[in-house]
């Protein structure tokens, strides 16, 4: 969660870091929202992981084969405060999700490397990340980027101005 916790909206994010869209609205739309909406105090951001990968969601078919090794990943720098900087590394290079990239990635952070290794070649984060699906599933979700703005759903890519719109409409 990033944003004001006091804020009057808030949006959930179900995102899935393999997912072109998701990689697209993070990387071209999301730095507006969070200059204009989350660093301003007025939107709480929300992430939630929807991998579209069996392994972490039998109901999705295996479409991003390293997405549920990547919500694990960013679960382990979750760990060490930098959840949203390793989703940004992450979305910046979607075309490596392999386990050696997201060392290398914790590494540019300046995370505890010990620490982080020995979280991803855990399992103590994949019931964190089947928590989310497990809310996703329950509100319906099947696509990514799915979002939530103050429990209204809106489905499918947003640009800023698209996403601005609802929650400007739940701002008054």
């Amino acid at each position: 969660m990033i944003g004001s916790e006091d804020a009057s909206v808030t949006v959930v994010e179900y995102l899935d870091f393999q997912c072109p869209f998701c990689g697209r609205f993070a990387r071209q739309e999301f730095p507006d929202i969070r200059a204009r909406y989350i660093d301003t105090g007025l939107v709480r951001w929300v992430f939630r992981h929807f991998p579209l990968e069996s392994e972490c969601n039998p109901n999705s078919g295996n479409t991003h084969p390293r997405a549920c090794d990547a919500a694990r990943a960013s679960e382990c720098a979750n760990d060490q405060n930098a959840f949203v900087e390793f989703h940004d590394l992450l979305f910046e290079d979607q075309d490596d999700l392999s386990d050696n990239r997201f060392g290398e990635h914790a590494n540019t952070l300046g995370l505890d490397a010990a620490q982080f290794d020995a979280c991803i070649t855990g399992t103590s984060k994949a019931a964190r990340v089947a928590q989310d699906v497990n809310s996703g599933n329950a509100l319906g979700v099947t696509a990514t980027p799915s979002f939530f703005v103050n429990g209204e759903r809106v489905s499918g890519f947003q640009t800023a101005e698209q996403l601005g719109q609802v929650i400007d409409r739940k701002l008054n």
